[in-house]
């Protein structure tokens, strides 16, 4: 890139002295033809040959005039190309530098989109710093055998070496740091961080209070990001826990009510044949079928009761679900569906949703059981009627809301329930991931 731009201002002087020396020339041939123009005006007699040796005159003088802006212009696109080259030499320059410091810009992929612009905005500080040579400085110059422009090459180097160590230790340590484990990973850099600094003691070179926090900054936010992955896990592995103790429940329920219908079904059986039986019976016999009569008549009471239970229980817990779900592959962020299905396993409406008529599948936020679970659903759809995707067709349950609107609102029209804030949306995660790895 150096010689490149040596070459195009070599050209520049060139150009220059070239359109110099062609107005020399420009001057120099008028003043000779204004001398032919003396010696003709004496020698034609005739006005009209002195008129066609002036016209002469013009057209040469017009021709100079325009190699004179042809040259000018040159000169002008020469100087433009010249700041285009000096833009791409210092960029060059500047990712040189950057790269000299062991500096990794991107570390991992997020899986919480809320962290990514916090990660940016601190990943291109650090860069910027680098650049601008705020990372680390020379305290003051030193001089090799006297050369004080090879004492600041040799620290510049120092510091390269420098910045290149901390900054190793610190990519090492930030990957590893773990959910509630800060002070440890904390101690590391900082140590060192005075570590490095001692060695570049002798050659006058320190990295910066400004850059340690900066990497520190990272540091913390990096740990913020796991722990929330950790809670959102939890949570979801809760979530999930309460889902199947729920729905192992209303499966004993649903035996509990199956058993009674059975035990109905055949003492009333029993009593219908007893009863036929006693009409045709007489004396000991007839005795003995109304005591029998009267067991069975007790024994479906029983049963009757039994199932009037296991009914209205399996009513009160299975009356319906109200579910939050997401899709931010298919519809982006802050865009979810709220709908109630009144299947023993909700999971079944959730997975018939992330059918092949979307790219991704749905990440379930919640399921809210209730015993009106219509009514839930129709006050939801109500308080967020001004935010529908689709405004012309009520059936399509799709809102442009946040989940924190959503977890309100359950809690002012139910109660208390967990939400997962964060959605998994491991698919279209890892598309992400394959799409950025694929080469341009």
């Amino acid at each position: 890139m150096s010689s490149l731009l040596f070459l195009l201002v070599c050209a520049l002087a060139a150009a220059l002295y070239f359109l110099y020396a062609r107005l020399l020339e420009r001057d120099a041939t008028i003043q000779k033809l204004q001398r032919q123009n003396a010696v003709m005006g004496s020698r034609y007699k005739s006005l009209a040959e002195i008129e066609t040796a002036h016209q002469h005159l013009t057209r040469q003088n017009q021709a100079l005039q325009q190699q004179q802006v042809q040259l000018t212009n040159t000169v002008r696109q020469l100087g433009n190309t010249i700041v285009e080259v000096k833009a791409d030499l210092e960029a060059h320059h500047k990712a040189m530098r950057v790269a000299a410091t062991g500096y990794a810009k991107d570390r991992f992929v997020l899986e919480v989109p809320a962290f990514e612009q916090r990660f940016k905005t601190i990943k291109g500080r650090q860069a910027q710093m680098i650049v601008e040579g705020n990372a680390a400085r020379a305290e003051e110059r030193l001089r090799v055998a006297g050369n004080e422009a090879e004492g600041k090459r040799r620290q510049e180097q120092v510091m390269n070496l420098m910045l290149s160590a901390f900054n190793g230790e610190c990519e090492a340590v930030i990957a590893q740091v773990q959910p509630y484990k800060l002070e440890i990973a904390e101690k590391r850099i900082r140590k060192a961080f005075a570590a490095v600094n001692n060695l570049g003691a002798a050659q006058k070179c320190l990295i910066t209070d400004s850059y340690l926090a900066v990497r520190l900054e990272e540091l913390f936010l990096t740990e913020a990001y796991r722990r929330r992955l950790k809670t959102d896990k939890e949570a979801q592995r809760e979530a999930q826990t309460r889902f199947r103790e729920a729905l192992r429940e209303a499966k004993k329920l649903d035996e509990a009510r199956a058993k009674a219908q059975r035990d109905e079904d055949f003492y009333a059986e029993a009593l219908r044949r007893a009863r036929e039986q006693a009409q045709h019976s007489f004396g000991t016999e007839r005795q003995r079928y109304t005591q029998q009569i009267e067991q069975l008549r007790q024994s479906l009471a029983q049963a009757q009761e039994m199932k009037r239970r296991a009914t209205a229980q399996a009513q009160l817990t299975t009356a319906g679900h109200v579910y939050v779900i997401s899709n931010i592959g298919s519809f982006g962020d802050n865009v979810y569906k709220i709908g109630m299905t009144r299947r023993l396993d909700p999971q079944d409406r959730i997975d018939e949703l992330s059918n092949a008529s979307v790219p991704f599948p749905f990440d379930v936020h919640a399921i809210i059981s209730c015993d009106n679970a219509p009514m839930l659903e129709k006050r939801l759809h109500h308080l967020f009627q001004h935010r529908r995707v689709n405004m012309a067709n009520e059936r399509k349950e799709f809102f442009q809301v946040s989940l924190h609107e959503i977890a309100a609102a359950v809690q002012a029209n139910h109660g208390e329930i967990r939400f997962v804030h964060e959605a998994a949306a491991d698919e279209y995660r890892q598309t992400q991931h394959l799409r950025a790895k694929r080469p341009q």
